[in-house]
């Protein structure tokens, strides 16, 4: 019977996000920017055919509440180059499929989730470890809307999977 725990541990461990990061699989979008009272800033995620989990996020802010949110392919203007995902095992290349660039117009689409962080004249910040796994060949519109009357600086950190290897079955020895 020790067997088939030693199996299920391994193949329940061998998906978490630190042992993903681990193999090379994992990749972080980080980006620092600020966003105009009462204005938004929004980056786009296009999954380039390959499935892409989020495994995990970190957003915070210096100072008036931001509500960001997710979009699945909306209509919008995607410009300028592209943002750098870093692997967070170093041995590994940084290579993506997915691309990350700045957007604008941003209408329409189909809500996925949201967060809400800071308040008033405080700093604050939100994070999980929600999987949240994306369709392959689809536009995924992060936006980030200040609610306050002055400049925040927000920091982003979207840590993704993309194409993750299949969990390893779970092997059940024969009690009879």
């Amino acid at each position: 019977m020790s067997n088939y725990w030693n199996r299920r541990n391994y193949s329940e461990a061998s998906t978490s996000a630190g042992d993903l990061a681990r193999r090379g699989l994992v990749y972080v979008y980080s980006e620092q920017f600020a966003v105009a009272s009462t204005g938004s800033v929004a980056f786009n995620l296009e999954t380039n055919g390959l499935p892409v989990e989020i495994r995990f996020y970190e957003f915070s802010n210096d100072g008036e509440p931001i509500y960001a949110e997710m979009i699945e392919n909306a209509t919008k203007t995607v410009y300028g180059s592209a943002i750098q995902a870093r692997n967070l095992n170093r041995a590994y290349t940084d290579t993506t499929a997915s691309v990350m660039k700045a957007a604008s117009g941003v209408s329409g689409g189909t809500f996925v989730i949201s967060e809400f962080f800071g308040s008033q004249k405080a700093a604050g910040s939100a994070g999980s470890e929600k999987i949240i796994s994306l369709s392959s060949s689809t536009d995924y519109t992060m936006i980030f809307t200040n609610l306050g009357n002055q400049e925040s600086d927000v920091h982003m950190n979207l840590g993704i999977v993309e194409n993750e290897p299949a969990a390893f079955s779970l092997v059940r020895e024969n009690i009879t």
